[in-house]
C-alpha cells in the first residue's frame, strides 16, 4: 500500500478484497513521525506493506514469506 497523510491508497492487491479493505482501514489508523529535511517537516510518500498472519502461525499465500528467494 501506499500511503500518505491523508489517504491511504492500495498499490497492490492482495487478491483478498475482504484482506484490502481490512488493510485499508487499520491504514487510516496508523501514525508515523512526518518526515524531515533538514529539521523541517515535508510532505512525502512512502510504501508500507501490510502483512497478514493466520492466528495458528500459517503465513497466506502470496506473502513474501510463502515464497523464499
Amino acid at each position: 500500500m501506499a500511503l500518505n497523510s491523508e489517504s491511504p491508497i492500495q498499490s497492490e492487491s492482495s487478491g483478498y478484497p475482504a484482506l484490502d479493505s481490512a488493510a485499508l482501514a487499520g491504514a487510516k489508523r496508523l501514525r508515523f513521525a512526518p518526515a524531515r529535511r533538514r529539521g523541517v517537516p515535508v510532505a512525502t510518500m512512502f510504501l508500507q506493506p501490510i502483512e497478514f498472519r493466520h492466528p495458528e502461525g500459517g503465513v497466506l499465500q502470496g506473502s513474501p514469506d510463502a515464497n523464499p528467494h
